[in-house]
C-alpha cells in the first residue's frame, strides 16, 4: 500500500508542462527645449528742413543831375533817380521723421524623444516524459528491492531460530 501512494505522489508532484511567457514594457521621455532670440530694432530718421522768411526793403538813388534836390525819408538828395524795392522772405520749418521698426523673431524648438522597449521572453520547455518514467521504474525497482531484501532476511532469520 505504502509503495502505491508513494507511486501517485510522486506522479502528482512531477508535472511536463511548458511554461512561455512574454513581458513588453515600453517608456517614453520627452525633454522639450525652446530658446527665443528675438531682436526688434527701430530707426528714427529725422529731417528738419528750415527756410528763412525775411523782409528787405531795398533802395537805390541814382543821381541824374547834380543841380536838383529830393528829400526821401527825410534826407535831401539832388537830381536823383530813386528805385525802392521791398522783398519778403518766408520763414517755413519742415520737419520729416521716419521710424523703421525691425522685428526678428528667431524661436526654436528642440524636441528630444526618447522611446526604450523592454521586452522579456521566457520560454520554459517541458520536460521529457520518458526521462520521468524512467526515474519512477528505478523508484519503484529500488523500494521493491529494499522490502524483498527484508522480507528475505527475515525469512532466513527465521529459519535460523
Amino acid at each position: 500500500m505504502k509503495t502505491k501512494l508513494i507511486l501517485l505522489s510522486t506522479i502528482l508532484l512531477f508535472s511536463c508542462g511548458a511554461r512561455k511567457t512574454q513581458k513588453s514594457e515600453t517608456t517614453e521621455k520627452v525633454k522639450t527645449e525652446t530658446t527665443d532670440n528675438s531682436k526688434t530694432e527701430t530707426i528714427t530718421d529725422t529731417n528738419t528742413k528750415v527756410i528763412d522768411c525775411t523782409d528787405t526793403d531795398e533802395i537805390t538813388i541814382v543821381p541824374v543831375d547834380n543841380t536838383k534836390e529830393i528829400i526821401v525819408n527825410g534826407s535831401k538828395y539832388k537830381n536823383v533817380v530813386l528805385k525802392h524795392k521791398k522783398t519778403k522772405n518766408n520763414i517755413v520749418v519742415d520737419k520729416v521723421e521716419k521710424q523703421a521698426k525691425t522685428e526678428q523673431k528667431a524661436v526654436k524648438t528642440n524636441v528630444k524623444a526618447k522611446k526604450s522597449v523592454e521586452v522579456k521572453h521566457t520560454e520554459k520547455k517541458a520536460n521529457n516524459f520518458w526521462n520521468w518514467i524512467i526515474l519512477i521504474i528505478c523508484i519503484i525497482a529500488l523500494i521493491w528491492f529494499v522490502i524483498w531484501s527484508r522480507r528475505y532476511i527475515n525469512k532466513e532469520s527465521e529459519k535460523l531460530t
